[in-house]
């Protein structure tokens, strides 16, 4: 029995039906988007068969690339201003 790599498993669906693909946008639902668009950016990255790095980046396009931003968390106290609390001396 041999275990797959979750890239091997990637590169088989992208050979078998490229970005577009059900095993593909399955594996993305499967993996998640951060590990599956992770391992797309791999096999972009360090596959030596340019129909699999092409594939792989439709893949990470198509499948999981979306902007976001994080909203920046509120502090958990308020941020006071206090001019008598300085670190150097008033003279």
């Amino acid at each position: 029995m041999t275990k797959l790599r979750p890239q091997d498993v990637l590169k088989a669906a992208l050979l078998a039906g490229g970005a577009e693909g059900l095993a593909t946008k399955g594996l993305f639902c499967f993996l998640g988007e951060e590990q599956a668009c992770a391992t797309a950016l791999v096999l972009a990255c360090f596959e030596p068969t340019q129909t699999v790095v092409e594939e792989a980046t439709r893949a990470f396009l198509m499948l999981g690339a979306e902007r976001r931003t994080a909203a920046a968390p509120a502090p958990l106290t308020p941020i006071l201003f206090n001019p008598s609390s300085v670190s150097t001396p008033i003279r």
